[in-house]
């Protein structure tokens, strides 16, 4: 990593940032269309095949699935080949395996589709890439910029939710999923191959745009180490992460593919029940940004246990009928933790595991979130088919979300703010050596 070349102040603007920019269209386009916007295609679907919800649910499961198992793999290709590539060659694969769908007459040809092209491209385009982009390219500020890309989840929270559901409801599912996807094939591929490299040195400057100082010179070097996979395997750490995220994350995913559903259950109007998404999208938009700055200052453990706590208390309140005031209040407290848990959850692993070996250590706890995952979504839509309700899903979840502050207490992360602290008084130290060296050159006879 070249860490010589500028000088100790900026002398432009830093390519991260434009860096930042593509990866965030990116993943709000894909993230907002697979996750946020899936409830939105549950009714018109099933009504379509005759589907039940519990087995409309098998496409997120299987989008999901597809993604976790596709991550480890993805995540060693990115540490190892250009990443502007892997991004324009997965959008356009992502986007193909779409417009295929628009055009199928069969269930299963449709999870086939989603499982492959369709899951494998979403999560290189998304959240492996986004992440991994972000730990290349910014050290010090990288939980904010992490928080800051975590963001693009929530525009599409609220942009691509209200606009597909805009469209599903005027011209159908299939018309507007065409549309969608060429749409984004085109823009995000360019975007990609304009302006994607793989790490600051490529460009010609050091990581944050500053030259850094010998100390941090050589933590940086440290965040450059290589884990190989049998050593991330073996980490206790990585599991432990990787189940205090995906318990929550499984949560959410649930909460994705009913939310909509619930809404029109307790009467409200397809625009009313995504307007539930929006506004914990639009909240979110808070969560994301407080808790990447957070992640730069405080302990990541004590964050992830407020998370939860935040969690617990969402689900009690689904589970109690609320009205739809009620509703929309609990949905904007619930944005502050829905937003908060990705941007802590990569800032642990970037924490942890640094950014050489980020896409492979990122991308073997999408495979640990893969069996929970599954099993809240299915769970989800069984629920329903049962008891033709949520209250039990709601309640169970109350009971899952601790899990996740709990998982993530043993791991080894020291606090960012205690490092800051030291790095002060280390630079102290050497302001006090070179002054009495000064001294000592000064005055003679010393």
């Amino acid at each position: 990593m070249n860490l010589e070349i500028s000088s100790a102040k900026k002398a432009r603007f830093y390519y991260g940032w434009f860096i930042l920019a593509v990866v965030f269209i990116a993943q709000m386009l894909t993230i907002g269309l697979t996750s946020y916007s899936f409830g939105l295609f549950v009714i018109p679907v099933s009504a379509e095949f005759g589907l039940s919800r519990a087995d409309t649910n098998i496409g997120l499961m299987t989008i999901i699935g597809g993604m976790s198992l596709g991550a480890p793999f993805m995540g060693w290709v990115l540490d190892r080949v250009s990443a502007r590539l892997v991004m324009a060659a997965s959008v356009l694969g992502f986007a193909a395996g779409l417009i295929a769908i628009s055009f199928a007459k069969s269930p299963l040809l449709i999870f086939g589709l989603l499982a492959f092209p369709v899951s494998l491209c979403a999560i290189s385009s998304s959240h492996l890439m986004t992440s991994t982009m972000v730990s290349r390219w910014f050290y010090a500020r990288r939980g904010r910029a992490l928080g800051i890309a975590a963001l693009s989840t929530s525009v599409a929270g609220v942009v691509v939710v209200k606009a597909l559901s805009y469209f599903i409801e005027h011209v159908g599912w299939r018309l507007t999923l065409r549309s969608y996807s060429v749409f984004e094939g085109v823009l995000v591929a360019v975007l990609a191959l304009l302006v994607i490299r793989n790490r600051p040195s490529d460009v010609g400057v050091p990581i944050d745009g500053v030259k850094a100082s010998a100390v941090e010179q050589a933590q940086i070097v440290a965040d450059d180490q290589v884990y190989p996979w049998i050593k991330l395997l073996k980490s206790r750490d990585l599991w432990l992460i990787a189940l205090a995220s995906g318990t929550l994350m499984s949560i959410d995913y649930a909460l994705y593919a009913s939310l909509v559903p619930y809404g029109r259950l307790r009467g409200l109007s397809a625009d009313q029940a995504a307007n539930l998404m929006a506004t914990i999208a639009t909240v979110a938009f808070c969560g994301k940004i407080g808790s990447g700055y957070l992640c730069d200052r405080i302990d990541k453990r004590w964050l992830m246990a407020a998370v939860s706590v935040v969690t617990v208390v969402f689900m009690l309140i689904l589970a109690s009928h609320p009205s739809h005031t009620a509703l929309l209040v609990a949905c904007a407290t619930a944005g502050l933790g829905i937003g908060a848990t990705m941007p802590v959850w990569y800032a642990s692993i970037g924490q942890r595991f640094g950014a050489r070996s980020y896409g492979a250590a990122l991308g073997l706890t999408f495979a640990v979130h893969l069996p929970l995952q599954l099993m809240t979504v299915r769970f989800a839509g069984v629920v329903f088919d049962r008891t033709g309700g949520y209250e039990l899903l709601f309640i169970s979840f109350a009971c899952l979300a601790p899990l996740a502050g709990l998982f993530l207490l043993p791991v080894s992360l020291p606090s960012p703010l205690a490092a800051a602290r030291g790095r002060a008084r280390d630079a102290a130290a050497a302001n006090l050596a070179a002054n009495a060296a000064a001294s000592a050159i000064a005055e003679p006879g010393t």
